[in-house]
This record gives structure tokens, C-alpha cells and sequence, in this order.
């Protein structure tokens, strides 16, 4: 486990990070897997794929895969057996970012319907292909912004802003409309809606989210400082 300490200079306070990487000494064997992702017909351009081993009923980031070519392909070499679920996203720098949820294997946007890898050969077949935002031409007048934050130790040793969270704005027909992705402070913003009523759901992955419900309306088109909190194991 590494623990990374960051003291705000101006507030004085303390932000934290933690990764935890798991090293199993057991005489097991170690494959290679591994797959492509495309946005489309065309593989991705810039973006990072996450790899989560399932422990009991821990889902715990071990690995992640940066793409540094053009054909979208991940890996993850000598890779112990066991179970494990994949995620891609887009990088922030991605000309399509935005414009695809984040998708897990095989082609789902919640971590809980993703597909459980079990890794007991080598595959370079796991495939991704993202999920279309296909509601991103908005003209509406309503606006949402907030913040999500870890709760104070109570998210595995995180604390203060979250930064590259993806928020997904379902509607009432639980259809997703919009998404966005927090920035450095926390911050996330989803505008141009139209005035009904909505559901904002934060995926994090092994986190359970409580969607928050929403309403905007002719007289109320702007709700701010909406926070989301991420605990132990829940988002809410």
C-alpha cells in the first residue's frame, strides 16, 4: 500500500491518496490479457484502460494501461489467474472526450453488469467498444454544477476533491442524457438540459451509487452546490 500526502498551501489541508497493489506469493500462474478498444468503427486515440481484481467482494484497481499507438490495443502481461473486470475511459486530451461513457468490459456502462474476466489462460481478446453519448446536442436552458469528494476517512484512505470522476445525467426514463467529467477541484458541470426531471449518478467503480433526483423546472432551471460523496462503499 503507498499513500501519497499533498498539504494544501493555502487551506492547510491535507489531501491523500492511496493505491494498493496485491502480490500473491501462492504457486500460481500468470498470463497475459488483453483486447482492443474503439469509439465507433475506429479505435481510440488517447485514454487509459483500468484493471480491477476481484477479491471476496473488493474491487481493488491493480494495474492500468496508457494507449501510446494508433490502434487502440491494451495489455496487461504476466497477469496472476484469478478474476478481474476491465474498464476504458478517454483521456481528458482525447478529441472524443465526452462523447463516449466509460465502458466496461464486455460493452457496459455499470461495474456492477460488467463482464467477470476469469483469467486462467492467455486472451488478447477482451474487446471494448464505448458507448455513444448520443444525446450531447443539448439546447436546453437548465444548468446543474457541484462538487464529489471522498468522505473524510472513509474512502480507503482518499481524501478531499475527486478528480475524473465521470457523472451520467439519466432522465426519467432512466436514459442517460449527458455526461461530464469532474475537473481537478471537483468540480462538474452539466448544462444546456431541458427542464424535467433527472437522475445524477457518479460511477465509481466498486462504489454504490445512490442516484440523486433532480428537478428542474420554469422558476427554478439552475440547482448548484449539488455534493456527491464517496465512502467506503457507497456514493451518495
Amino acid at each position: 500500500s503507498l499513500s501519497i500526502v499533498v498539504e494544501d498551501s493555502i487551506s492547510l489541508e491535507p489531501y491523500i491518496s492511496t493505491i494498493v497493489k496485491i502480490v500473491d506469493v501462492k504457486l500460481k500462474n500468470y498470463y497475459h490479457l488483453g483486447g482492443h478498444i474503439k469509439a465507433g468503427y475506429f479505435p481510440i486515440d488517447k485514454g487509459e484502460a483500468y484493471l480491477y481484481k476481484i477479491e471476496n467482494k473488493d474491487y481493488i484497481i491493480i494495474d492500468t494501461a496508457f494507449f501510446n499507438d494508433t490502434l487502440g490495443f491494451y495489455l496487461f502481461p504476466q497477469l496472476i489467474e484469478g478474476n478481474y473486470i476491465v474498464k476504458a475511459d478517454l483521456d481528458p486530451s482525447s478529441l472524443l472526450f465526452n462523447d463516449y461513457l466509460q465502458t466496461y468490459y464486455s460493452n457496459k456502462y455499470f461495474w456492477e453488469e460488467a463482464d467477470t474476466i476469469f483469467h486462467t489462460f492467455t486472451s488478447t481478446e477482451y474487446d471494448i467498444n464505448m458507448i455513444p453519448n448520443d444525446n450531447q446536442y443539448l439546447s436546453g436552458p437548465g444548468k446543474l454544477t457541484g462538487k464529489i469528494v471522498y468522505d473524510v476517512g472513509q474512502s480507503g484512505g482518499n481524501t478531499g476533491p475527486a478528480c475524473n470522476i465521470e457523472i451520467i445525467l439519466f432522465d426519467e426514463n432512466d436514459e442517460p442524457i449527458e455526461i461530464c467529467h469532474s475537473d481537478e477541484a471537483g468540480s462538474f458541470l452539466l448544462d444546456k438540459l431541458d427542464l424535467q426531471s433527472y437522475n445524477i449518478h457518479a460511477e465509481v467503480t466498486g462504489n454504490y451509487t445512490i442516484p440523486l433526483n433532480v428537478v428542474l423546472e420554469p422558476g427554478n432551471t439552475e440547482i448548484d452546490k449539488i455534493t456527491l460523496i464517496i465512502s467506503n462503499s457507497l456514493v451518495h
